[in-house]
C-alpha cells in the first residue's frame, strides 16, 4: 500500500477517536434468559413516540424471552421516530404483498426518517403493519425472525465476550484513557486488528486514531449490527469472531451527520478496532 493510501485510511479511521458519549449499558438483549417453558405467549409490544404497538411475529414459534428481547431491540432503533405514520398499501398493494406475509397487511410503518441509522435487514424486512378498527399492529417476518434467531443463538455463546465489548467502548469513549493508551507504541498496536492487510508499520497512525476532537457521539449497537468476522473478510481467523457496527452522530448540527464506523471484532482474547484494506 502506497503513503497516499495509508493516509486515507488513517483519515478514515481517524473518527473512532472523537467519540465521547456512548450508553455503555447493553440490554438485555446479550443475556438472554432460559427457554420458555411451555406457558401461554403473553402479547408483546414497542412504543413508538409514546404509543405502544403490538407486534405480530410470524414463522418459527419464539419463546416469550426471545420475544421480548427482538422487541426491545426493534424499539431501541425505533426510538428516535418522532412520529409513527402509517401509510395504506391499497389493494394492489396487498395483493403483491399477500405471499410475502401470513397476516393480512394493509399499511407500511413510514421510517424513511431513520434510513441512515437503521440496520439493512431492519429497512428490508420491517415496516409491514395490520390496521383493525384504528388500532395498528407490526408485521415481524418471518425473514427478519430469522435475521434475530441466528445472532441470539451466536450471543448466547458469547457473554463474557459482551460484557468486554462495554469496557471496550468506555476506553472510545474516555479521552483521558484514549490519551494514555496513545502514549503506549504496544498498547495503541493492541487496539488495532488488521484482516486482509498488513499492519501499520509507523507508531504515529495508532496515535492519531485515538486521539481527537469531541464533536461526535457514539449510538450502541443493535443486535441486527453483530455478525462474524468471516463476513467482512473471507477466509479470515477465526471465522466465528464477533464483529460488530456502531453508528456516530455529528453533535455540531441540529440533525446531524451521521456515519456507519468501521466495526469492532473480537479475536485473540479482546475486542479491537476493525482494519480493512480501502476498496
Amino acid at each position: 500500500m502506497n503513503r497516499t493510501a495509508e493516509l486515507r485510511l488513517i483519515r478514515q479511521w481517524r473518527y473512532f477517536a472523537v467519540a465521547l458519549f456512548f450508553v455503555v449499558c447493553f440490554p438485555l438483549a446479550f443475556t438472554l434468559a432460559q427457554e420458555g417453558n411451555g406457558d401461554q405467549l403473553r402479547p408483546v409490544t414497542v412504543k413508538i413516540a409514546g404509543e405502544d404497538y403490538p407486534l405480530l411475529f410470524e414463522g418459527a414459534e419464539l419463546s416469550q424471552e426471545r420475544r421480548n428481547v427482538i422487541a426491545a431491540d426493534i424499539e431501541f432503533l425505533l426510538s428516535d421516530l418522532n412520529k409513527a405514520t402509517f401509510v395504506e398499501i391499497g389493494e394492489k398493494g396487498g395483493e403483491f404483498c399477500a405471499g410475502d406475509y401470513n397476516h393480512a397487511v394493509t399499511h407500511w410503518l413510514n421510517i424513511e426518517e431513520l434510513e441512515r441509522w437503521l440496520p439493512n435487514a431492519m429497512m428490508k424486512y420491517f415496516g409491514a403493519a395490520v390496521k383493525v378498527d384504528e388500532s395498528y399492529g407490526l408485521v415481524v417476518c418471518q425473514a427478519l425472525t430469522k435475521v434475530y434467531s441466528a445472532i441470539l443463538e451466536r450471543s448466547m455463546q458469547w457473554p463474557s465476550i459482551l460484557k468486554q465489548l462495554d469496557e471496550f467502548m468506555a476506553i472510545l469513549r474516555t479521552p483521558e484513557r484514549r490519551r494514555v493508551i496513545a502514549l503506549d507504541p504496544e498498547k495503541a498496536r493492541e487496539m488495532f486488528f488488521f484482516c486482509g492487510m498488513k499492519p501499520w508499520e509507523e507508531d504515529e497512525p495508532y496515535r492519531s486514531n485515538l486521539l481527537g476532537d469531541a464533536c461526535y457521539k457514539m449510538r450502541r449497537p443493535s443486535l441486527l449490527e453483530f455478525n462474524i468476522l468471516d463476513k467482512f473478510c473471507l477466509g479470515s481467523q477465526p471465522a466465528e469472531a464477533p464483529v460488530c457496527c456502531v453508528l456516530m452522530q455529528e453533535e455540531k448540527t441540529s440533525g446531524g451527520s451521521v456515519d456507519r464506523w468501521p466495526p469492532f471484532v473480537y479475536a485473540n482474547n479482546r475486542w479491537h478496532i476493525l482494519v480493512l484494506p480501502l476498496p
